[in-house]
């Protein structure tokens, strides 16, 4: 492991001089960094390549386990020297800051568990970092299904699991039996068991300070032709009811009185110049696009944010709720 290297390299780095350069530069210079002193394993990458809305031009450095035990040292070392963790997996409804900061981020993408066979009563343990679509895909094989109100959902299950994620009138708590991971304050293993009654709308039952590693999920048997119709069935639908253009999902939670788009739409927020690289998107109200796929700075996505929801206030006295997920704005190194 790398650590110290790395908290030296990080305190070097992160000067005025580095945080004049671009961040086409500062990757250069990285590069140059990992290659000579030889770290495979970490990385120093740009914030808007963790997120699919591409948003975040600060540098951080990554770590990436592919097993359990890599991770069990990364958070060991964390607790050591006090060093922030903050894991990421498919970057979905995140944004990342703009900032550079010496926060080790947790790349979960490449900690993988493979499906086991199936336990009693249809249960499987999952990977946190499986997604959703190829979760999906992947019980056909063993005939089981129930996932496919949700297999249009971009997110790997530990992201689905920390909001819990839904979609037409179904969300990934229903099928929880267990979840496994580590406290990330001590590094001890933990395991936790929920009822139905403990999980609601976009709320998890999961600590904050839990890194969820792989969860039981108990399916249901499935004939594997009908089951992949459904699942193909809600891919179309997605496809047809998805603006174009990179995005981070939803920007705001449903209000109990009416969805978020229709207030933000009755309110104008089509209607609002473009922030940097990100605007409201013209075919719904409650998505922010980035339909150049170029990095944007997450400032701009915010200010639009606070537009939308100053808009909505406004005329409706309504506050709407982020589903939208923006990483601490720490700046400076760690250490």
């Amino acid at each position: 492991m790398y650590f110290h290297l790395l908290k030296k390299i990080i305190n070097d780095i992160l000067t005025e001089e580095f945080h004049g350069l671009t961040w086409e530069e500062k990757q250069e210079f990285l590069a140059k960094v990992v290659a000579k002193e030889k770290m495979p394993i970490l990385k120093f990458m740009c914030w808007h390549q963790l997120n699919m809305i591409h948003a975040g031009l600060g540098i951080v450095s990554v770590f990436s386990p592919s097993t359990v035990e890599e991770l069990q040292k990364v958070i060991s070392f964390s607790n050591e020297f006090s060093l922030p963790l903050y894991p990421v997996g498919l970057g979905s409804n995140l944004l990342g800051s703009d900032l550079d900061c010496g926060v080790l981020v947790l790349n979960l993408s490449h900690l993988h568990y493979k499906i086991s066979h199936p336990l009693p009563k249809e249960q499987l343990r999952i990977s946190c970092a499986e997604s959703l679509p190829r979760l999906a895909h992947q019980l056909l094989s063993l005939g089981l299904g129930g996932l496919a109100p949700l297999s249009g959902i971009p997110a790997a299950l530990g992201g689905a699991l920390r909001m819990n994620a839904g979609a037409n009138g179904t969300h990934v708590g229903e099928f929880v039996q267990a979840v496994y991971g580590f406290n990330l304050l001590d590094g001890t293993e933990y395991c936790g068991k929920f009822s139905d009654k403990d999980w609601a709308y976009r709320q998890s039952p999961i600590p904050k300070n839990i890194l969820i590693t792989a969860a039981d999920l108990l399916f249901f048997k499935r004939n594997p032709t009908e089951e992949k119709a459904a699942i193909q069935k809600e891919h179309m639908r997605r496809i047809g009811c998805t603006p174009k253009g990179h995005s981070a999902g939803s920007v705001f939670r449903n209000p109990s009185s009416c969805p978020a788009g229709k207030l933000l739409e009755d309110s104008g927020c089509k209607e609002l110049p473009p922030c940097g690289v990100f605007q409201v998107s013209p075919e719904h109200a409650n998505w922010i696009v980035n339909y150049s796929g170029k990095p944007g700075r997450t400032e701009d996505a915010r200010k639009l944010v606070k537009q939308m929801q100053k808009r909505v206030a406004d005329k409706y006295q309504i506050q709407l709720q982020l589903e939208w997920q923006f990483v601490p704005q720490a700046e400076g190194n760690a250490f």
